[in-house]
């Protein structure tokens, strides 16, 4: 197995290519945070929902404006992680396309281009050493 390992004292990110299964295992904290993301979004709908079919008051209320605004607010941000986005521990080799680098307020990010759309984002990948080891590992299996 090739692979890297950065870590930090809180959170570590660890990249293994398993040649025996043809798949790229990624161990990190992103799956959780998904799951914590997707709850807080079913539980926003619910309320929004709530708060528009059972007003506090008879009249039409401002708040239940803002409710209805946050339930719309947060079923366009569930269909984007549904559709776009990837939190996979292992993904298979051939699923990857290629490793996509972003610069955003002057940080680099870095994530995998699936083949069937999504990305799945690498949010430990810091300082230039691990850059140049994500890259070397990558370019190992055939993925630039």
């Amino acid at each position: 197995m090739v692979g890297i390992q950065t870590s930090k004292k809180e959170e570590k990110v660890k990249l293994r290519i398993n040649e025996k299964e043809g798949s790229i295992e990624i161990n990190d904290s992103l799956e959780t945070k998904y799951y914590i993301l997707i709850f807080i979004n079913v539980l926003n709908i619910i309320n929004a929902v709530l708060n528009w079919f059972y007003p506090i008051k008879k009249n039409f209320h401002f708040f239940q404006v803002i409710w209805v605004l946050l339930g719309i607010i947060s079923c366009i941000i569930l269909i984007y992680l549904f559709t776009k986005k990837s939190s996979s521990s292992k993904i298979p080799i051939e699923l990857v396309q290629n490793l996509k680098e972003r610069t955003f307020l002057g940080k680099k990010k870095f994530s995998l281009q699936l083949t069937n759309g999504k990305q799945r984002e690498l949010p430990n990948v810091k300082n230039k050493s691990e850059i140049l080891a994500l890259r070397n590992v990558l370019s190992e299996i055939g993925i630039q």
